[in-house]
């Protein structure tokens, strides 16, 4: 069976700016300063980092053909001069150890329900084998998915964003919700 992943176009204010394009300037803003990071000596050695620039909060890790997949909130722009709301970066192991980068997976498009951030989330394989994304989009704090049709090297938001709007009346509940923990019980 298929699934409809919707259209990826978002309208902003004033300008109509699709998500493929931010994330492409994303990959470039990180492609400027990643030979730099490659080549810092005092950088982990077996750890995950971001191919330049900010890294934090890895999250939704999938095994999916043969490969880990590791996500984690990436800040793609350097702070004092460009945007500062946070995407969703990948990388892709085939041993835990050594890490290539994949295209940034998420990135907040203006004007639109995530313009302040694509934050943490969970990554989960569909009963179809769609790979997919459960995030925290900001702006206000709301949840949200993306899909891949590709083996994970893009992503697509699904047009009916956010799927959960706003945090649930629960008593007690601090206000706000974010970081989805989704699994797939067998």
């Amino acid at each position: 069976s298929s699934v409809d992943v919707g259209s990826e176009e978002i309208t902003s204010t004033p300008l109509k700016v699709s998500h493929s394009e931010v994330v492409h300037k994303a990959n470039e803003s990180v492609a400027v300063v990643h030979e730099k990071a490659v080549q810092d000596t005092y950088g982990p050695i077996f750890h995950l980092t971001a191919a330049g620039r900010f890294i934090n909060d890895p999250n939704g890790p999938v095994y999916h053909k043969g490969q880990y997949h590791m996500f984690f909130q990436h800040l793609p722009y350097y702070l004092k001069n460009e945007e500062t709301s946070p995407g969703c970066a990948h990388a892709v192991s085939s041993d835990l150890v050594h890490w290539e980068h994949k295209p940034i997976a998420l990135m907040p498009v203006p004007g639109s329900y995530d313009s302040q951030g694509c934050a943490s989330g969970s990554c989960v394989i569909s009963d179809e084998g769609v790979p997919t994304i459960v995030y925290t989009s900001v702006g206000p704090q709301s949840q949200s998915l993306a899909f891949s049709t590709d083996d994970m090297d893009s992503w697509v938001k699904y047009s009916g964003n956010p799927v959960i709007a706003g945090s649930p009346v629960i008593e007690n509940l601090e206000e706000g919700f974010r970081d989805p923990y989704v699994w797939k019980e067998s």
